[in-house]
């Protein structure tokens, strides 16, 4: 008699499976195709036998088969292409662990490319990506890189994105090349997330609610942020940021009120908002005395006000009055 096997696929949470299961095969025979397929905000990671190929082909059965398909929430991966290298593998992986400070990864990407000269050009497309906020990351050698927005790392260029899709150029064997050992091949883990982290601003002006005679006030300070600072504007006006973080502008104060935005904005589109009102006032106070000036027999009680709150100084002597002289109490 022809000894049989028993191949069994079971779905794990998140998913399902297609293709029959269980099947039954011929010792040394092949299965028929089975696919593990994720739920709606689940993709596919691995068979519980560490296979990652989905769909799967179990060939030359030596035995019985029995895996189960693992899921993680996050999503789905849609498509991988390459325009002058082969795609090998194009799968949903769990994000890696320790992201960089202010991100949260959703979803991440492996992308296996062979024959590859000099360089390929890649194109990953994810499914329902954030709508605000997006960043991407390369995870090489357990670093993580920076991949868009802002500028890539070494190694790759001609990085677009448009609904869901990433592109980049990556050079074989760079830095930015996971399996930068083996000529011709490329490994792309590329980790999809939200940047929830904030610009931080340390702003050096007068503070909020003050009152100057100045009409430029002179607006100095830092600003950083955890993938890159976009911008930033103060009343809507542009301002140099300069590599250290750094920034100075001189705004023109009217007379009156003037409430000041300063609004830094960081490469995912986070902002950072300080408001604050500045009072310009140009205009000395005017000091009244009662009774009015003239000549007196004997002594006389007299009141002094101003027209707005004011400090007033006096003299008995005829002479002019300054910040040394004697404070008017009333």
């Amino acid at each position: 008699a022809i000894d049989t096997h028993i191949l069994t696929y079971t779905p794990g949470t998140g998913g399902s499976i297609t293709g029959t299961t269980p099947q039954t095969v011929n010792h040394g025979g092949s299965g028929s195709v089975v696919a593990a397929v994720p739920a709606t905000g689940y993709h596919f990671v691995s068979w519980s036998d560490g296979s990652t190929t989905n769909p799967r082909t179990d060939t030359n059965v030596m035995g019985n088969v029995t895996v189960t398909a693992n899921f993680a929430s996050g999503g789905s991966l849609i498509n991988c292409t390459s325009t002058n290298s082969t795609v090998s593998s194009c799968q949903g992986i769990s994000p890696p662990s320790g992201a960089p400070p202010g991100f949260t990864p959703q979803r991440a990407a492996s992308i296996g490319l062979t024959g590859v000269t000099g360089s390929a050009n890649i194109c990953i497309t994810f499914s329902n990506p954030p709508s605000n906020n997006l960043v991407f990351f390369k995870y090489v050698n357990n670093q993580w890189k920076l991949l868009y927005p802002g500028n890539p790392p070494s190694g790759i260029s001609n990085v677009t994105y448009s609904n869901g899709q990433i592109c980049f150029t990556i050079q074989d064997n760079s830095d930015a090349d996971e399996a930068n050992t083996i000529t011709g091949t490329i490994e792309d883990p590329v980790v999809l997330g939200e940047d929830v982290g904030q610009p931080v601003m340390s702003i050096s002006t007068l503070s909020d609610n003050s009152v100057t005679n100045n009409n430029t006030l002179n607006i100095s300070g830092t600003v950083t942020d955890n993938i890159g600072v976009q911008g930033l504007t103060v009343n809507g006006n542009s301002v140099t940021v300069n590599t250290d973080g750094s920034f100075s502008f001189a705004l023109l104060l009217k007379d009156g009120s003037n409430v000041i935005n300063i609004v830094a904005t960081d490469l995912a589109g986070n902002q950072t908002t300080d408001t604050r009102t500045i009072t310009l006032d140009t205009t000395g106070p005017v000091t009244t005395a009662s009774p009015v000036g003239g000549s007196y027999y004997g002594s006389v009680h007299v009141t002094l006000s101003t027209n707005e709150q004011a400090t007033i100084y006096y003299t008995t002597n005829w002479a002019d009055p300054t910040e040394s002289s004697s404070v008017y109490i009333d």
